[in-house]
């Protein structure tokens, strides 16, 4: 059923991987305010907004047969929601796994943007290696201790990055020396790759440190950009393993970074209007491109953004979901 019965609102619902979302929709405070803005949002233009996981569709009924929705600023609990459209959010998906199997359903009654097409032709490590090798430090699948041995007797470096071929956040990824390979704790198969040293000054400040720039473009236009400092003693830039977040303005981005992520934009487009991140890192002259990702997190614009930033990656937003009903 249409929430509320009336047919003149389409539904538009935001879907995430977490089954913890079925108690409470966001722990996070500066998450919780943004969605909150782009549901106000979009109820002005006629749509409504829900928050679901992937886990309680039913393909019995097509529909969700739980979310949350937003009432005088307030969550609230909604049973049985169709959706016009669903903002995919979940993560990383194999290709033979239930999660995509729900996803290839849901996509027979709803539009679903980012479109299940880009997520399967960049959602792994390996898929991104083959799509942007030009821009990706060299990296080797390994499927056998005597493949990990040919890739560690030839390679150079003090230090070698290992990570799962699915995942984010930076979970399960090490950066060890080249003789510790072998008490690597991942399953085969997973992915060495080179190191990459990442100090860098932080465009616009006088921070050093080990960091990376991510660059966020939503509907094909940037959006906004910012840093990540790795904690004292590590090598990981990602937020969930101790990195601080600085906000980089679009005019301290380095102009290579610019280029290649306008180049991978490009390339992307036969997917359709996309919302998604990309990571740099930076050795010498070198510019890395470390990831791609189909569901960049909207905690450190709300933290770190002005008003005027903020708004602008609403609206950009919205005329994405727009796009797509």
């Amino acid at each position: 059923m249409k929430y509320m019965n009336d047919q003149s609102f389409k539904n538009v619902v935001i879907m995430y991987p977490n089954a913890e979302k079925l108690e409470y929709p966001f722990k996070d405070p500066f998450q919780d305010a943004y969605i909150k803005r782009l549901a106000i949002e979009l109820k002005k233009i006629n749509i409504n907004f829900f928050v679901s996981v992937w886990q309680v569709f039913s393909e019995t009924n097509n529909t969700f047969y739980f979310a949350w929705a937003l009432e005088n600023n307030e969550w609230v609990k909604k049973e049985f929601i169709s959706a016009d459209l669903v903002y995919d959010r979940t993560g990383s998906f194999k290709e033979d796994n239930i999660h995509l199997d729900r996803i290839l359903k849901i996509k027979k009654v709803a539009t679903i943007i980012n479109t299940t097409e880009l997520r399967l032709a960049i959602g792994s490590k390996v898929k991104q290696v083959e799509l942007f090798s030009e821009w990706i430090p060299k990296t080797w699948e390994v499927s056998s201790e005597e493949e990990l041995q040919k890739v560690i007797s030839n390679y150079k470096k003090e230090l070698i990055v290992a990570k799962p071929i699915y995942g984010y956040g930076g979970y399960g990824v090490s950066v060890i020396k080249k003789e510790e390979c072998k008490d690597i704790e991942l399953e085969y198969p997973y992915l060495l790759q080179e190191f990459v040293s990442g100090e860098i000054k932080i465009p616009g400040t006088d921070i050093v440190g080990i960091a990376d720039i991510r660059l966020v473009y939503v509907a094909g236009e940037f959006s906004y950009s910012f840093s990540r400092l790795a904690a004292e003693g590590s090598y990981l830039t990602n937020v969930a393993q101790g990195a601080t977040p600085i906000w980089v303005a679009h005019k301290d981005v380095p102009k290579k970074a610019l280029e290649i992520a306008q180049t991978i934009n490009d390339r992307l487009s036969q997917f359709g209007l996309t919302e998604i991140s990309i990571d740099f890192m930076f050795e010498g002259d070198r510019v890395i491109v470390v990831e791609v990702n189909t569901k960049p997190g909207v905690s450190s614009i709300m933290q770190m953004g002005n008003e005027t930033e903020i708004q602008k990656n609403i609206n950009l937003q919205i005329k994405l979901i727009k796009a797509y009903l």
